[in-house]
């Protein structure tokens, strides 16, 4: 899981590195991945990010 999070992490960075289009990836999922990665480092840290994080609120905004 480790290793697939983040293979699939860094080909989204690659993407945003290049200026391309993200509309069309599952952005949601990335985030939770991201997420997820960080928890599994420091859970202090990911208690942190749920507070201050505003993906989720603007991805269900969105269209």
């Amino acid at each position: 899981m480790l290793y697939d999070d983040m293979e699939a992490l860094r080909g989204f960075r690659n993407r945003i590195a290049h200026h391309e289009p993200i509309f069309a990836y599952p952005l949601a999922q990335h985030q939770a991945r991201i997420q997820r990665l960080i928890k599994l480092r420091c859970e202090q840290t990911e208690q942190w990010l749920s507070q201050w994080e505003i993906v989720t609120f603007a991805l269900a905004a969105r269209p």
